[in-house]
């Protein structure tokens, strides 16, 4: 990792060290347990880390095997946050028993973006093949390990009413 240190001179040097030490009134710089420099403390005004967030653990640095921009053509609301208004809908099209793949379309995120958030909220969903296994029940309810989930089609002051039984 490059260590950049600012000096009293105004000037910032530049050190690729994996480790840092003080002692005497010294900061001394190592790489791989070899000495690459000292600095008086007095001296140094500021120190800042250059940290390659896809390194590995050779230290050698890779690219990601994604890139969101490229995800986000297709989905575009890709790698966002939810929020409270879109759970509700999430929640509400499950118990409608809506396939996975048209909720993930309407989303505008991937289907299994859509699975993992359901099975955020509702963390006993055994059930995740597109809504066809609830046969029988009415369209208003979800079962998941016996229990019933009942969500009210019409928002509260809490986002959506849910009721287990």
């Amino acid at each position: 990792m490059n260590i950049v240190v600012n000096v009293n001179a105004g000037d910032a040097v530049t050190f690729d060290a994996d480790q840092i030490t003080a002692q005497g009134g010294m900061l001394a710089f190592w790489r791989t347990s070899s000495l690459l420099a000292e600095i008086p403390m007095s001296d140094v005004m500021a120190i800042a880390l250059e940290v390659d967030t896809f390194a590995e653990a050779d230290g050698q640095a890779t690219a990601p095997s994604y890139s969101v921009a490229a995800i986000r053509e297709t989905y575009p609301n890709a790698y966002a946050r939810w929020t409270a208004v879109e759970d509700a809908r999430l929640l509400q099209s499950r118990a409608r028993r809506v396939p996975i793949a048209r909720i993930a379309a309407s989303h505008g995120r991937q289907e299994s973006a859509i699975r993992s958030r359901i099975r955020k909220l509702v963390p006993d969903a055994s059930e995740l093949d597109g809504g066809q296994s609830d046969a029988g029940s009415a369209p208003d309810e979800s079962v998941h390990s016996g229990r019933t989930v009942r969500f009210s089609a019409q928002p509260t002051g809490l986002g959506h009413d849910t009721e287990v039984s």
